[in-house]
């Protein structure tokens, strides 16, 4: 029945309704008092409430080298923007794909399969569901695209793409890659537009990060995490552990779409060069897997529609078509439940209101903890934002140090480097770093008197060091 069901006129309102509804789950679900979801969010937000090129608070104060294009954006009404901006925008994104994907195709049984995979994927949920730094990228460039394509607005896709290296350079690259395989194999009268567009992108980005470097220095190429083989999965897929990658079951159903159109390949070029340069531009930065799931969206719909028309001549096809569609909205309900579950904890968010109530010093703590000891009002040692901190690497490893130090003296001298006053520990860090309670820095909290514990709630403490 669901090939009829997609050719319906009810089908796209109920779809749109879907969307919405869908976007709602996670702000509905999760507790008012449980905070943002994740650092970005309140990355985002402290920049937003207070732009500037010099921030005082992340690694002891550095020059502010962030894309600054979302938390400007934000800053119009930062409490209210960060809450409602997702919604609107993801609504926005999902009637601006529909449109290109009715544009490119002019087919209602695929246009509305797409669009079906695109609200269960993984990606979609996330990005839309919290304010993280990518939501408004994605939107700007779907918009851009959009006009591109058209014959009498394409022009302004000449100011969004100026705007987007402010936002992100990564999702630009992807957009402008996939806008020269619509040029050479579908349009080649919009040549010089897109001409316009790489020159415009590029010195945009050029002076931008340019800017960036002459007041920071060339950027950190030491990663944090130790890689292994899975890795790259783990990056990618999203049931392997990626936030925003791609869902298994969509990649299984892609497989199968390439299969089936596989004979008419020459017809859709555009398609599979997009998706192969995608791919290999994916290994190396993993935003790009964003766009990489739109055109994963429409290969998957023929994937479905190649299900429908063999299902009735075998019952096993049916029946897989019933499962890897289960599988999907099982990844969609995945995503939803681990954002509504996300962090930061009850306990960070205590911990936090609790900090913001002390005098201002630097606070010393897991990195992963750093962009929340900043939204309290402290600076941190080291956090995730390290890209362009010069001495990244030296924090790192003097912190990393400093968790396994028995000796007093060689504890002070880390202290005395970075003037650490509080040392912030939760549970997570506890279960982590340490294979007992008393080993390393817990052992000097502990058992001297040069530390005394200020809070301990709910499996997180902050201890200060004693004025001599």
């Amino acid at each position: 029945m669901m090939k009829p069901l997609f050719t319906k006129w009810y089908a796209k309102y109920i779809l749109l309704l879907a969307c919405i509804l869908i976007l709602l789950v996670v702000p509905l679900l999760r507790p008012t008092d449980a905070g943002l979801i994740g650092s970005e969010s309140y990355l985002n937000l402290r920049l937003a409430e207070n732009p500037s090129l010099q921030d005082d608070l992340s690694f002891g104060g550095r020059f502010a080298a962030y894309e600054w294009g979302t938390p400007l954006v934000l800053s119009i009404a930062p409490n209210i923007m960060i809450s409602l901006l997702p919604l609107l925008l993801g609504i926005a994104t999902f009637i601006l794909l529909w449109l290109i994907i009715k544009k490119l195709y002019n087919n209602q049984r695929t246009e509305k399969l797409a669009m079906l995979l695109f609200l269960l994927s993984p990606s979609f949920l996330y990005l839309f569901s919290f304010g993280n730094s990518l939501f408004i990228p994605t939107f700007l460039c779907v918009l851009t695209f959009f006009v591109f394509i058209q014959k009498k607005w394409s022009w302004l896709s000449i100011p969004l793409v100026f705007l987007l290296p402010f936002f992100n350079i990564v999702l630009l690259a992807g957009l402008i890659i996939c806008m020269f395989f619509y040029v050479y194999f579908q349009n080649k009268s919009k040549k010089k537009l897109f001409l316009v567009l790489l020159l415009v992108g590029l010195i945009v980005s050029l002076t931008y990060y340019g800017f960036i470097l002459f007041n920071t220095g060339m950027p950190n190429n030491f990663a944090v995490e130790e890689s292994n083989w899975m890795s790259f999965f783990q990056y990618i897929l999203y049931d392997f552990g990626s936030g925003f990658g791609i869902g298994i079951f969509l990649l299984v159903l892609t497989i199968i779409g390439m299969g089936a159109k596989w004979d008419k390949k020459y017809t859709n070029l555009f398609m599979f060069f997009s998706v192969f340069a995608l791919i290999v531009f994916s290994f190396f930065r993993t935003e790009v897997l964003i766009i990489l799931n739109m055109f994963f969206c429409v290969i998957g719909a023929w994937g479905i529609e190649s299900f429908l028309d063999k299902r009735k001549s075998s019952t096993f096809i049916t029946y897989t078509l019933i499962i890897v569609l289960c599988g999907l909205i099982f990844s969609g309900i995945s995503q939803l439940d681990n954002l509504v579950e996300s962090g930061p904890n009850q306990a960070m968010v205590d911990a936090m209101d609790y900090l913001e109530t002390r005098e201002q010093g630097v606070v010393l703590s897991d990195y992963s903890n750093g962009v929340y000891i900043n939204y309290a009002g402290h600076k941190n040692v080291i956090d995730e934002n390290y890209l362009f901190v010069g001495d990244a690497e030296e924090r790192f490893e003097d912190v990393t140090s400093v968790y396994y130090y028995r000796d007093l003296d060689s504890v002070e001298e880390i202290f005395e480097k970075y003037d650490i006053k509080y040392v912030l520990i939760d549970e997570q860090m506890e279960d982590e770093i340490w294979e007992y309670d008393s080993q390393g820095l817990l052992f000097i909290l502990q058992y001297t008197r040069d530390f005394i514990k200020l809070y301990d709630k709910n499996g997180v403490e902050v201890w200060i060091k004693e004025e001599l």
